[in-house]
């Protein structure tokens, strides 16, 4: 998201349209159904302010992913802030102020809608599939385990997760001093963080926090339960 000056688009389209970029706000890797993103707060919180007049999206979409919730989004913010909001790819009911823009806005936004709803469909079909075989539905292994994932596999090591048993001693550990009620999130991460094997494992990247031990203990991995969406797997 791009807040701008009298509704500069960005790139070469800028000068045209008299606008200046005073500020950019990025979601990257966010969940789009929700609205407590950073870079969308921050937007709000520049726009109540009237920092800028105008907001450039690469797509409306992005802006909010559900068809309902964009209207009243994109209705909120030019009603309340007096914004004009455009888009890199589309069409804006902003960009000539025309009936013809705001018909147009609208299609794109249902079919937009009905193709993350469909998008959302064969990806939970799809997992649902990978999980009744028992396989693992992520791309990241947990600690303690090592992903080999279908392009790296061969005849005699087949996709899946695999026990790293130096590390799995760790974990185990952990799990144990967390069962005696004993020691915090953070007194796990400190004794973990002492262990050379962790350290190794760690080299590089930023040591194992308590948010990370959390993550860890609420595994439902480590407790050979297979999660897809909402519903869980055994056997």
């Amino acid at each position: 998201v791009t807040e701008t000056r009298r509704a500069a688009p960005g790139g070469e389209e800028s000068g045209a349209r008299g606008g200046v970029v005073v500020g950019v706000y990025l979601d990257g890797a966010e969940h789009g159904w929700s609205l407590e993103r950073d870079g969308f707060k921050k937007m709000q919180a520049a726009a109540e302010k009237g920092k800028f007049d105008a907001l450039m999206l690469w797509k409306f979409d992005r802006l909010a992913r559900d068809f309902e919730q964009s209207v009243i989004v994109k209705a909120f913010l030019r009603h309340e802030y007096k914004l004009k909001l455009h888009c890199v790819e589309g069409v804006s009911q902003d960009d000539d102020d025309s009936f013809y823009g705001a018909m147009i806005e609208q299609m794109l936004a249902v079919q937009a809608a009905l193709f993350s709803r469909n998008l959302s469909s064969d990806t939970k079909r799809a997992k649902k599939q990978r999980a009744i075989r028992g396989e693992f539905n992520g791309s990241i292994a947990p600690i303690g385990y090592l992903l080999v994932t279908a392009k790296d596999a061969t005849p005699d090591v087949p996709a899946g997760l695999y026990i790293v048993l130096r590390v799995a001693v760790i974990v185990r550990r952990a799990f144990r001093m967390y069962a005696t009620a004993d020691f915090s999130d953070q007194q796990i991460a400190d004794w973990m963080n002492l262990q050379p094997v962790i350290q190794e494992l760690r080299r590089g990247k930023q040591p194992i926090n308590k948010e990370m031990v959390r993550d860890m203990l609420q595994n439902r991995v480590y407790t050979g339960r297979v999660p897809h969406a909402e519903t869980i797997y055994n056997g």
